[in-house]
């Protein structure tokens, strides 16, 4: 039965739509979380296409103890543990939760660091029909509590080592949900908890489509929003990257990004799903990746640039071979040549186009390495179009948003209203343009783009160019308010270390690459770019610092202004 408006392609969740064979009462998951679903209409299924029928994480979980009893899962310090020994404990610490009160549809909200002890409760969560919350460890105690009350979570599991203190000022003196300590070596504690239950639990009857993972982003609104992605989203998610990096028994993937972004935790899913190895670190440290890439023969890993010095230096000071570890095809910039002779040249990471709301990868540049587009393009699981505001589709060679439909668009954002659309298109607010050969290259998100007179300006056009100069380390460009123009073009720019900037031969150099209209008509020199948790640079930081601003949107593109 379909009520999204007769359009069987719109996705939903299951807990909006009626049942198979007639309008059956919603399952227990949907009434206990109805809070936190997307309020609205429903519909069909995601993409309309069953596909991979029924199949769970927690079904991941129980098939692979059986076709990998000898293989290992999971290494975190000291621990390491086979494919049943996982098994086990994720069923045991499934009971600790059920006995706790956690059912389907509730919140387990995870404020810590990478562990195997995440693992093993996101897949107890699988079992359960239940949403693991993987929360950012590095915020404060006022942007905690904001979490956990748009979360609602029936447990909290934390940590006291890194972020008790954050924990406690956020928790109060008030009752409400328990609070785990998962480092507590007492009987309170979440080791001996899940040591004492049962791994026996019945078999539950859990919907694919249902959420599993409520990750936050603040990507377009500048306030997180909890992305409800579901059970099918991530295995379709992980059989794209089994396809696009040819996975298998030998691989391995280090985790040294954090779980509560989907870059590391997809691929990591990815590594699971085959059989292969994930190593887990709580924190990127240049020393440890450098050792554990040689102890463990690491071939994939997500390392940004400024940790990458730290393991290039490492790896010459104490030896360690890092020939295992598979880089994604990059340019040959001065400042990583040395990493690139000690690594092999094999992707080992996926890299496309992509976003939380997703899934993770929407396009993959594995796919079509030769392509004239960065990202590639689409993933196997996925639809991609470029539209134009009025939703039509833009012609080859010219700029429109990026829509995604399938499998990997997620379920909605925790409590809020589903989008109006009725036909199963994520629009992605990000802007990108389909090249000549059906490849797909990112221009930037629709709000970065800078219109100066009547002309759109992408940023990502104008840092490729300027990136290009030696003495340019990395440099974020903005708009700022021009009385004449409506916005203006600046770049802010870092040096490469022991060059300096001349202002008016870099902005020569790059009139030389790109059209005048694009050149920066400022240049703020800094010593370092502010970066996010993950290395990236923060846009929003710059912008606030560098008077960035003026009005921006989707206009017209033509090729003058991407040629």
């Amino acid at each position: 039965m379909d009520t999204g408006g007769g359009d069987p392609d719109r996705g939903t969740l299951v807990a909006r739509r009626a049942h198979r064979g007639g309008a059956a009462p919603l399952p227990r998951w949907a009434r206990r979380g109805a809070a936190l679903l997307p309020a609205g209409g429903g519909g069909g299924r995601v993409g309309g296409v069953r596909g991979l029928h029924a199949l769970t994480l927690g079904d991941l979980l129980d098939e692979n103890a059986r076709r990998f009893p000898q293989r290992t899962a999971v290494v975190c310090g000291e621990e390491r543990l086979t494919f049943p020994a996982f098994h086990q404990r994720a069923r045991r610490c499934a009971t600790m939760l059920s006995d706790l009160g956690v059912a389907e549809g509730d919140r387990v909200a995870w404020f810590a660091q990478n562990c195997h002890r995440y693992l093993e409760t996101f897949f107890a969560c699988a079992l359960l029909g239940a949403v693991a919350v993987p929360l950012n460890w590095r915020v404060t105690a006022a942007e905690l509590e904001g979490l956990l009350d748009s979360t609602a979570p029936r447990l909290v599991l934390y940590q006291r080592r890194e972020v008790g203190d954050v924990a406690d000022a956020a928790r109060g003196e008030g009752g409400g949900s328990p609070w785990i300590a998962i480092d507590d070596p007492s009987s309170g504690g979440y080791d001996a908890r899940r040591d004492a239950a049962t791994s026996g639990l019945p078999q539950l009857d859990v919907d694919d489509d249902a959420p599993v993972l409520q990750m936050y982003t603040a990507a377009f609104t500048g306030r997180p929003r909890g992305a409800l992605l579901t059970h099918r989203g991530l295995v379709a998610q992980n059989l794209a990257q089994i396809i696009a990096l040819g996975l298998g028994a030998g691989d391995a993937y280090l985790c040294s990004g954090p779980f509560f972004h989907i870059a590391t935790f997809m691929t990591a899913s990815a590594h699971f799903h085959i059989g292969a190895k994930n190593v887990l670190l709580p924190r990127a440290d240049g020393a440890e990746i450098a050792r554990l890439i040689d102890a463990e023969r690491i071939t994939g890993a997500l390392i940004m640039p400024p940790t990458i010095t730290d393991v290039v230096a490492a790896a010459k000071a104490h030896g360690y071979r890092l020939a295992s570890l598979r880089v994604p095809p990059t340019p040959e910039r001065p400042d990583n040549r040395e990493w690139l002779e000690m690594t092999s040249r094999l992707p080992g990471i996926p890299a496309g186009y992509g976003q939380t709301e997703v899934h993770g990868l929407a396009t993959l540049n594995l796919l079509a390495l030769d392509g004239m587009g960065a990202q590639g393009v689409a993933s196997p699981v996925a639809l991609v179009r470029l539209l134009d505001p009025d939703g039509d589709d833009v012609p080859p060679g010219e700029v429109g948003e990026i829509a995604v439909k399938g499998p990997l668009v997620m379920a909605g954002y925790a409590g809020e209203p589903s989008p109006p659309e009725q036909t199963g298109w994520r629009r992605c607010n990000d802007l990108g343009r389909r090249e000549e050969d059906g490849t797909i290259t990112f221009i930037g998100p629709r709000t970065e783009l800078i219109k100066t007179g009547a002309e759109n300006v992408y940023p990502i056009e104008v840092e490729n160019a300027l990136r290009a100069h030696p003495s340019v380390h990395d440099v974020c460009v903005i708009g700022v308010p021009d009385a004449t123009w409506g916005q203006s073009v600046k770049a802010v720019v870092e040096p490469a270390e022991g060059a300096t900037i001349d202002v008016d031969e870099l902005i020569a150099f790059c009139r030389e690459r790109i059209a005048s209209y694009k050149k920066p008509r400022q240049v703020d020199v800094v010593a370092a770019l502010p970066r996010t948790a993950t290395g990236a640079v923060d846009r929003e930081v710059v912008r606030d610092r560098r008077g960035g601003g003026g009005a921006v949107g989707l206009g017209t593109a033509t090729a003058t202004q991407h040629r």
